[in-house]
């Protein structure tokens, strides 16, 4: 019998006497998951139920409940009301300083508290719109109606919550909302067991209809850029391995094509492999065997298939090879696509790639007497999301991370893919707005306006809900997705930074706003074990990856909130300029100049409201950024190095013009700043303009 370890997940559901359905149809719905794909990832799942988990004993009855069923043990809340609310279980309610007016809601605040300092446990509400009985309570359904008010964007508990009708309606949702939390749980596990068998549920899983439903195919546009990264890996002297990483849709299958290609023109022997195509050593073995026309007997392990494919290369074509690389430049380059899958389940098999495979391989095609006589005429490139630091590796494995496109890239793009398109500025600004300049994002609006034939303006007024909603909430949600469940909840307080370091987490951890971690340090650690946070302690201040959850936290918690969020950066910036002690003073400037345009999202496409926020960027804001910069410090230096890291940061330069423009996109507003800083200074405090 398979010895099989199992973690357990425990789920607290609450609910009031009027839902016993809804509780039968959840117990049968954890029994059929813990049979499937629960057991499948090495999980079982426990239902809490006061019912069954507790005995009886003296003292208050929602205490007792809370003593033999202790909250820390709780890893997913399941709330179900209808009109019923319950009765007061004989407490004060902390958030709201009033009695508890039912159990439920004790167990519900309980579970939220908890979830705002640690991330557990995942909540899951949901409201039954049933008819509503004649001889319902009045009370009873108004206090149902007062609580779900508190989810809305200004209640105590903001948040979303889950309407169903029918007992069947239930059953479907909350199957599927378990089950996506089973994954993540399984996701989890993988990272640290390494499981083959667990990498191929995750797979199978991500890979069903459910989750390729209206998937958009995305066109692919031609290639602009990226000619540093290029030359990187084609120089004759480039390091003999690297690791392509960057979020999904940064173009990395369109980059290892014009790798391909450029090989390809150098005469080199070029294999590309996709891992959605060929997902383990066996296949990936056999296709490099196949493009060199050997054929390769099936062995026990990733060392083995390795040893043995470099020999068989070795015996048929070591004549061959070495009159090829007698010629410039030529060698074997091996691109790995591991894009196409989500990065948990490939874990294992890149492991096998880096750690077995490709060292065997080389070690015995180093047998050609070329390969001693040239700079790494072996190469290797894998390209995925979210791999780097996620391996070990004998071999050094340098990170190339693609870098987002910018404005001018974009708009060359656009004038290759449209080349009589009248308004490539206008086009491309409105495409890096909306979409957050993510390339397969971009690709597909693109192909929307294309097939459209309304003038640029007109497309992104009538389009903009079908833009966020068919085609960029997927790429927001897939990044939400793949910060770790510990650190999802932090990401509406970080994600409107452009720059973080120790001082500024130190500031939200004195906010008590994740008082789970200790000190800045401890955060900032779990920060860099995602692509949140560079090593350099710094949020990647022109990520797209930063730009995409700032759009969902805009779109998830309404303009004010989220201009709430902006201010209180804009201050804690503000406040690191006027520190005598504060590095790089230029970049704090203009953060405080980008937070305060950031802020006003809401109004960027009312022309009237844009001259309203000019006039105010430049008569108030500006001044009161020079006046904190200059004071005390050399006006000429800080003002050089603020015009110099001004013209190194494209998004910004990009910020000023898109939100302050007349009408159309120009560098206007952009000059008009400079012009302003330059007359600066020789008199910072001179007359402001509009």
């Amino acid at each position: 019998m398979e010895n099989k370890h199992y973690k357990k997940i425990r789920i607290f559901a609450a609910s009031t006497n009027d839902l016993q359905d809804e509780r039968n149809r959840l117990r049968l719905v954890v029994d059929e998951l813990n049979r499937g794909i629960a057991d499948r990832f090495g999980l079982t799942l426990e239902l809490l139920d006061w019912a069954t988990h507790t005995r009886p004993t003296m003292g208050r009855p929602q205490g007792i409940i809370f003593d033999q069923i202790p909250l820390d043990e709780w890893d997913i809340f399941i709330g179900i009301l209808w009109y019923r609310f319950g009765t007061p279980p004989g407490k004060a309610n902390p958030i709201k300083d009033t009695p508890f007016l039912s159990g439920t809601e004790e167990e519900f605040t309980a579970a939220y508290q908890s979830w705002k300092k640690s991330g557990l446990p995942d909540i899951l509400f949901y409201r039954c719109i049933r008819e509503i009985p004649v001889d319902a309570d009045a009370d009873q359904l108004k206090h149902v109606q007062d609580f779900f008010k508190e989810f809305d964007v200004s209640g105590t508990h903001s948040g979303l919550y889950d309407p169903y009708e029918t007992v069947e309606e239930f059953e479907r949702r909350v199957r599927e909302h378990i089950t996506d939390l089973i994954i993540d749980y399984g996701k989890e596990q993988l990272k640290d067991t390494r499981k083959p068998e667990l990498a191929k549920a995750i797979e199978e899983i991500e890979e069903t209809p459910k989750s390729k439903k209206n998937v958009v195919s995305s066109l692919h546009l031609p290639f602009t850029n990226r000619e540093d990264e290029i030359r990187q890996i084609t120089s004759s002297l480039a390091p003999a391995y690297h690791l392509i990483d960057a979020p999904a849709g940064y173009g990395k299958t369109v980059f290892l094509q014009e790798i391909q290609k450029r090989f390809d023109e150098q005469n080199w022997k070029v294999v590309y492999i996709s891992i959605r195509e060929n997902g383990n050593i066996p296949d990936i073995a056999k296709k490099i065997a196949d493009e060199f026309g050997v054929k390769i007997n099936a062995c026990k392990d990733a060392t083995q298939w390795g040893l043995d494919l470099g020999k068989v290369i070795i015996e048929k074509h070591q004549q061959a090879i070495e009159r090829n690389n007698a010629n410039q430049k030529s060698g074997v380059i091996l691109l790995l696509d591991i894009d196409k899958r989500g990065w948990a389940s490939l874990l294992p098999i890149v492991d096998k790639l880096v750690q077995k495979f490709i060292p065997s391989l080389e070690y015995n095609l180093r047998e050609f007497q070329s390969f001693t006589s040239q700079q790494n005429p072996f190469r290797v490139v894998l390209a995925g999301r979210y791999l780097a630091g996620k391996t070990s590796s004998p071999f050094e494995l340098p990170i190339l991370r693609l870098t987002p496109f910018n404005y001018r890239v974009v708009s060359d793009t656009v004038r290759k893919y449209l080349p009589h398109e009248s308004n490539i500025k206008q086009l491309a600004a409105h495409l890096i707005y909306y979409t957050a300049g993510h390339p397969g994002c971009i690709a597909r609006v693109l192909e929307r306006y294309k097939s459209k034939g309304y003038p640029v303006d007109e497309f992104f007024k009538y389009e903009e809900e079908v833009i966020w909603e068919e085609i960029v909430w997927r790429e927001a949600d897939a990044v939400y997705k793949d910060i770790p469940r510990g650190l999802r909840r932090i990401f509406k307080d970080l994600s409107v930074f452009r720059y973080l370091d120790y001082d500024i987490l130190g500031r939200l951890l004195d906010g008590s706003t994740f008082s789970d971690y200790e000190d800045p340090y401890n955060l900032a650690d779990k920060l860099t074990q995602t692509f949140l946070m560079g090593r350099e302690g710094r949020l990647l201040h022109d990520s797209i990856t930063r730009r995409l959850l700032a759009l969902w936290l805009w779109r998830d918690i309404g303009k004010q909130s989220f201009a709430s969020y902006c201010q209180r950066a804009y201050s804690i910036c503000l406040e690191k300029l006027q520190n005598q002690t504060t590095q790089l003073l230029e970049k704090w400037a203009i953060e405080c100049m980008f937070q305060f345009l950031q802020e006003h999202v809401e109004i960027v496409q009312d022309g009237n409201e844009r001259k309203n926020l000019r006039r105010e960027f430049f008569s108030k804001v500006v001044p009161d950024v020079l006046d904190k910069l200059l004071t005390d410090r050399d006006t000429r230096t800080e003002l050089s190095a603020l015009l110099l890291e001004m013209e190194n940061d494209w998004e910004f330069r990009f910020t000023v013009n898109y939100y302050l423009r007349e009408n159309q996109f120009t560098d206007e507003p952009y000059l008009k700043l400079k012009q302003y800083i330059e007359v600066s200074k020789t008199s910072f405090r001179g007359d402001s303009y509009a």
